[in-house]
């Protein structure tokens, strides 16, 4: 038998030949793509390099085209500012996902690099897709009726993720569950504490939850914003403030439509923004038998949005709706919300007259489900892009999950990131 090599007569890592690497890279989805840079400098350069990998672009996390009845923990991040070959061809599918971490889960919010998830018992945690690190979330029984499903959590808004190095500390979370109760629970908490319902004795309809300025913020389906102060949250009776939402425009050009919600920060994070869909409902969408759209009697059809911001700290007598401003733009940058937490980055405008495929483009509202069961909101397509350069709905993408079998992947917005994990 021949003698193993020892390590100082095997070739280190790092000398393999460049052109070996990039083959081996090409072959990898992003995950394993960024746990491969934490090898050496030289490989962290063959992945940072490749023009493939969509580091730094926001991808929808969906349900992988592959799908099968075996695979229920298949995933993809669709890049959608990919031409394609030609401009017309629709790109290549991304190499599928696979995610021991996430196996019989369902993500339920996330941000960043870091996912909210619930199994089919009704327990939560967040996990971090590319280190497989795990931090369980506290049980959510004391604050709901009945037993505790994987349908008991709506969504869950991951405000802050937990803390490098320092296990379960640092994060903070907001759960929706049930009908409209909103409950709170950051590192360290041994269990969640619900918020004071706005409406006493009747449903509170939520529409988008962020944190602002060390207060939780939700949106009802009217428009209203409510916020309660995080450090007196635990007090039963701390009564939430409210703010209504901006009048009515002066033309006529939303008359007859409903309206949808949803909330942000701007870039700088003294300002927030709120985000109004109009549409209407319409017919169920033909194409959504299979899709987990099946389900719902009717779909909404939005055709464009308004967005405003106000500085909240800002008082403003007899408020009625006037400390909203309109905002005209959003330059290189899009605003994503969905299931995430919602964020602002910048988009590289590749669209040309032939590049069909390209779906995202600068100064847009892009807009996801942002509930993960058949609640309160459901759009007649999976994703929509919204160009504030002419106030309404530029253009517009179909249904993006497999249509041959029934999915209960809600797809989000994730943006995928290189950082050394090994070493950190």
């Amino acid at each position: 038998m021949a003698a193993l090599s020892s390590d100082a007569s095997s070739p280190p890592w790092a000398d393999l030949p460049v052109e070996m690497v990039d083959a081996v890279v090409e072959r990898l989805d992003v995950l394993s793509a960024a746990r491969l840079a934490a090898v050496c400098s030289s490989w962290a350069a063959a992945v940072a390099t490749n023009p493939a990998l969509p580091f730094g672009t926001p991808c929808l996390l969906m349900a992988s085209e592959e799908l099968n009845i075996f695979e229920e923990d298949t995933f993809e991040l669709m890049d959608l500012t990919d031409a394609g070959e030609g401009g017309w061809e629709q790109p290549d599918p991304p190499p599928a996902l696979m995610w021991g971490v996430a196996w019989g889960q369902q993500w339920v919010g996330g941000k960043d690099d870091w996912l909210a998830t619930v199994d089919k018992h009704g327990d939560a945690r967040l996990v971090n897709p590319y280190t497989g690190q795990r931090v369980e979330l506290p049980d959510i029984s004391a604050v709901v009726s009945g037993d505790k499903t994987r349908a008991t959590f709506i969504r869950i808004v991951v405000c802050e993720t937990p803390s490098s190095g320092t296990g379960a500390a640092g994060y903070l979370v907001v759960a929706v569950v049930g009908k409209g109760v909103l409950a709170i629970a950051r590192g360290g908490d041994d269990g969640w504490t619900a918020l004071k319902n706005p409406v006493d004795g009747n449903q509170f309809y939520c529409s988008d939850v962020v944190v602002h300025k060390g207060k939780v913020v939700a949106v009802d389906f009217y428009g209203v914003v409510h916020s309660w102060n995080i450090e007196h949250a635990c007090a039963s009776d701390a009564e939430p403030e409210l703010k209504p939402p901006p009048p009515p425009p002066h033309d006529d050009e939303l008359d007859g439509f409903e309206f949808r919600w949803r909330l942000a920060e701007s870039a700088d994070g003294r300002r927030l923004v709120l985000v109004r869909i109009y549409g209407n409902r319409t017919d169920p969408n033909p194409r959504a038998y299979g899709h987990r759209m099946y389900l719902y009697s009717d779909s909404y059809h939005a055709e464009g949005v308004r967005v405003y911001e106000r500085n909240v700290d800002d008082a403003v007598a007899g408020d009625d709706g006037g400390g909203w401003n309109p905002v005209v733009g959003f330059g290189d940058d899009s605003l994503f919300l969905g299931l995430n937490y919602p964020f602002l980055a910048r988009v590289v405008d590749r669209y040309s007259p032939g590049a069909y495929w390209v779906q995202l483009r600068p100064n847009c509202v892009c807009v996801t489900y942002n509930h993960s069961s058949v609640w309160s909101e459901h759009f007649d397509c999976d994703m929509q892009v919204f160009s504030l350069g002419n106030k309404g709905c530029s253009f517009r993408s179909s249904c993006l999950f497999p249509t041959d079998r029934c999915s209960y992947r809600t797809p989000m917005w994730f943006r995928p990131v290189l950082k050394n994990y090994e070493l950190e």
